[in-house]
């Protein structure tokens, strides 16, 4: 029994890097893109739905290209970006009615890195800015003519664009060959078909955190709506997480509540990030959705300082909260906006210190007064990417010390690094009874074996442990209430 309680304080080791994915679509009003045209040079095209590069003739010859910088923000400046795809759709309603065209030639394109400053509604093609042929990105002459260019590659890009912050302004769409008949027309943040809007696609780790993303379904998920106009109906099944003040048969006002498990954050781990998605719910029966008809719809996110059940909660019983690290909610700037990587760091962290007076989150209007609204999607939704979703990257202190051969002067391996052909050898420096265990990056241990007393060597036959992944593993000896690990590289 001794060495399953030394094995036990273990269990909590985090020797990989976890992995976070972000995905940014933004529409109209969070997009930064255009279109620029040297047949109207001096023209600004900030508005106009075309990401578009074409050499064509109207009045003349005329060349164009498009901008777009995503705003990549929301990525730690201590991140390591291991992927990164771009989504192009083809934009099928364009007045350019050829749309991707290489009537005289090859309408292969290059994605380059914007590397001086711009503006969405200043830039035109007298003022257009300088480009990097550095790790470009070439897409291929289109197939057809309404080809969606899905996936692309651009993970040097945008490597290149976090590396290099004070010269990096987003991404140039220019033909290869800019002579006149070819196109490829794509639609930008501009157009109105969400699904069309460009779509980059970014995984990242971060040091040696781990990083969860919480996202329950309706079995999973705990959430509410509550609703003064009827005071004492529950609706924990209202797939609605929203603040609203209106009138239906007399003045009323809601509110949200969410409350995500952390439970599988380790006790002792230290956050240090923690952001919260909210997608509006474009189906919600209060048609609406975001309004701020009589004045701002911002709202809050408090603390919910005791408990409620998801199937009892009501406008009557409604939980008490706490205004302290309270986070605002900007006033809505459409009327379908989603609210991606808010910030509530504090009001985790808050939860965590806090367990026995923490249940989750509510949302109220900031100004509870007609007419007002923010409608989000919560876990009761039926699109499963409309839930609420929260990331939350934390760091475990470090269980044990790894040490090498040499400083430990206790356990020898041979070979190592080996393969699962092989047959390692372990030998210690004393024959005193230990147990040797081998576990992976996760902490798992996925092999024990005995030194017996008087022993001080054993062999261990890879090949009938089964198939082991290549990467690390620990190898780690309990003895005498004393334990040494040593890395073990599995080729």
């Amino acid at each position: 029994m001794k060495y399953a309680v030394l094995f036990a304080l273990t269990l909590g080791m985090n020797f990989g890097f976890a992995q976070t994915s972000i995905t940014l679509q933004p529409d109209a009003s969070q997009g930064k893109d255009a279109w620029i045209n040297s047949g109207q040079a001096t023209n600004n095209y900030g508005d106009y739905p075309n990401f578009a590069a074409i050499a064509w003739t109207s009045g003349g010859e005329f060349i164009s290209r498009g901008l777009i910088d995503f705003d990549l923000s929301s990525i730690p400046a201590n991140a390591t970006i291991t992927s990164a795809k771009l989504s192009l759709y083809c934009n099928t309603t364009s007045d350019h009615t050829q749309l991707h065209s290489g009537l005289s030639g090859s309408n292969a394109c290059f994605l380059q890195r914007v590397t001086s400053s711009w503006t969405e509604n200043a830039v035109n093609w007298n003022n257009q800015p300088t480009t990097s042929a550095v790790n470009q990105v070439t897409l291929p002459a289109s197939t057809s003519n309404t080809q969606d260019y899905l996936n692309i590659d651009v993970l040097n890009l945008i490597k290149d664009i976090k590396s290099n912050p004070s010269s990096s302004f987003g991404i140039m769409l220019k033909l290869e060959t800019e002579a006149k008949y070819r196109s490829l027309i794509f639609a930008n943040s501009d157009h109105l078909t969400a699904a069309k809007r460009p779509k980059l696609v970014i995984e990242y780790t971060v040091g040696n955190n781990t990083c969860i993303k919480i996202k329950p379904n309706a079995a999973d998920g705990k959430d509410a709506w509550i609703n003064s106009g009827q005071a004492s109906n529950n609706y924990g099944t209202y797939p609605n997480f929203a603040a609203i003040a209106w009138t239906s048969g007399g003045e009323f006002i809601s509110r949200g509540l969410i409350d995500f498990n952390l439970n599988s954050i380790p006790a002792n781990a230290t956050i240090e990030s923690a952001s919260l998605d909210l997608y509006c719910n474009t189906t919600s029966d209060h048609t609406q959705l975001h309004s701020s008809l009589s004045g701002s719809n911002a709202c809050i996110l408090q603390r919910i300082t005791s408990s409620w059940t998801e199937n009892a909660v009501n406008w009557n019983n409604q939980p008490s909260t706490s205004i302290t690290n309270e986070i605002t909610l900007a006033q809505s700037t459409s009327q379908t906006q989603d609210y991606l990587n808010i910030n509530v760091l504090p009001l985790i962290l808050d939860m965590r210190a806090n367990p026995s007076n923490s249940f989750g989150l509510m949302m109220k209007l900031a100004t509870e007064a007609k007419y007002r609204s923010l409608i989000f999607a919560n876990s009761d939704h039926a699109d499963s990417t409309k839930w609420p979703a929260l990331t939350i990257c934390y760091k475990l202190p470090s269980a044990v010390n790894e040490l090498t051969n040499k400083q430990n002067g206790q356990l020898f391996m041979y070979p190592n690094p080996i393969s699962n052909l092989e047959v390692l050898q372990i030998t210690k420096s004393n024959e005193e009874e230990a147990l040797v265990s081998i576990i992976d990056i996760q902490g798992k241990i996925i092999f024990t074996q005995t030194f017996a007393k008087g022993a001080n060597k054993i062999e261990i036959n890879f090949s009938q442990i089964g198939n082991l992944c290549k990467g690390t593993y620990f190898v780690k000896l309990d003895q005498a209430g004393a334990t040494s690990v040593t890395k073990l590289i599995v080729q």
